[in-house]
Formats: structure tokens, C-alpha cells, sequence
């Protein structure tokens, strides 16, 4: 029973890390994307949305097929989608300061 609860503790690890790594993508994106499209003239909050679509597309493909090895469906990015909605108000504020 042990071994099998090791080998979970090792995968929730391995998840976890590629989890880590992929939000760390996401963030430099949107650290990188918003400026540079309010650079090229567009409104901050208009650039933010842009780059939320740009980066839950990236974020979503890239959680499915590394960090979960799971198939990509639209059900199971419109949940995503929805959850990291949650973010863009923040995301909004953030840029605004």
C-alpha cells in the first residue's frame, strides 16, 4: 500500500511542478503582451483582454498535453476558460496602478 501512495505523492509532485512552470509562461506572456500591445495603442483594459484570450488558449493546450496528459475538449476549456475569467477583473485592476 505504501509503494502505491509514494507513486502518487511523486506524480501530484510531478504536476504540480509542470503546473508551476506553465503559470510561470503564462505570467511572462501577460507581463510582456500588455505593454507591448498598449505600446502599439491600445487601451490597457482592451490589451488585457486580448492577451487573457491569447494566454488561456496557450495556458489550456499547454495544461492539457503536459501537465494532465489529458484530451482537449470544448467542455473542459470552457471550464477553464470560465475559472481563469475569475482573474481578468484583478488582471484589470493590477494594470490600471
Amino acid at each position: 500500500m505504501r509503494i502505491w501512495k509514494k507513486a502518487a505523492d511523486v506524480r501530484q509532485f510531478g504536476e504540480a511542478y509542470r503546473y508551476s512552470i506553465i503559470s510561470g509562461i503564462c505570467l511572462l506572456l501577460g507581463v510582456t503582451l500588455i505593454p507591448l500591445f498598449s505600446l502599439w495603442g491600445l487601451h490597457y483594459v482592451v490589451a488585457t483582454c486580448f492577451v487573457f484570450c491569447i494566454v488561456c488558449v496557450i495556458g489550456f493546450v499547454l495544461q492539457c498535453l503536459w501537465t494532465y496528459e489529458v484530451e482537449r475538449s470544448s467542455k473542459s476549456f470552457v471550464r477553464y476558460a470560465s475559472a481563469m475569467s475569475l482573474n481578468l477583473p484583478l488582471t484589470i485592476a493590477l494594470v490600471a496602478v
